[in-house]
């Protein structure tokens, strides 16, 4: 079951008046980017906004607090995604490559429309592609790490 997005305005206003006293124009900019990452969705947002709100309060951290809570989470789960990974054949790979690049599979002419079309619906049954007005990935962090694989 997928979570329906909270209107940006609401979840903007929310997270940014949660977040620890720091200067207003790096609330809005941290809020901004936490927000774009995870394309306000509910779960990951409120997992990234939590992993900053930590890296602030606990560790300090106040240059680049997003990228480092991203890659914090994405180490986190590092082990889970290889398994997921293991367990998929090469087209859901190129697909879930592809996504995490924020392409079109079905325009990736290295692999028949039809392979793309099955891999996407296999994906989107798994839960780890959504359709919104294209496709993408469910979890932007499993993204990073496919990216940084």
């Amino acid at each position: 079951m997928n979570l329906k997005k909270i209107p940006y305005e609401d979840f903007y206003a929310y997270i940014k008046c949660r977040l620890p006293k720091m200067p207003a124009a790096q609330k809005a900019t941290v809020t901004e980017e936490i927000l774009k990452f995870t394309n306000v969705h509910p779960y990951y947002t409120q997992q990234l906004a939590s992993a900053v709100y930590n890296a602030i309060t606990y560790g300090k951290i106040t240059e680049n607090v997003v990228a480092y809570a991203v890659k914090r989470q994405v180490e986190e789960h590092s082990l889970d995604y290889e398994r997921l990974w293991a367990g998929m054949n090469r087209t859901d790979r190129k697909v879930l490559l592809t996504l995490a690049n924020k392409g079109n599979p079905i325009t990736d002419r290295s692999v028949p429309t039809s392979t793309s079309f099955s891999s996407i619906k296999r994906l989107l049954k798994q839960g780890y592609v959504v359709k919104t007005t294209g496709y993408e990935l469910e979890d932007p962090f499993f993204g990073e790490w496919i990216l940084g694989s």
